[in-house]
């Protein structure tokens, strides 16, 4: 069956398989920054290419606005 969990090659990261991932009852994206920006981009334009439907859950992503790709971020008040 092989590994559901690892490390990264740096070690600063853990990873799941996606057998693992879709096991999962609550699978939750955290996407922060202005390097996640082309990704959350590219996502978003196919929905397709997550890859991820928890078989017996649901999925959550949580971005902040740079990850969305705004470029000022101050409060407008």
């Amino acid at each position: 069956l092989g590994r559901l969990v690892g490390a990264s090659e740096d070690g600063d990261r853990v990873g799941l398989t996606a057998r693992a991932i879709r096991g999962g009852r609550f699978v939750m994206v955290l996407a922060t920054g202005d390097d996640s920006a082309p990704l959350v981009r590219s996502l978003a334009a196919d929905h397709g290419a997550v890859g991820v439907v928890p078989l017996g859950g649901e999925l959550r992503w949580y971005l902040d606005h740079r990850a969305c790709g705004a470029e000022n971020t101050e409060d407008p008040a």
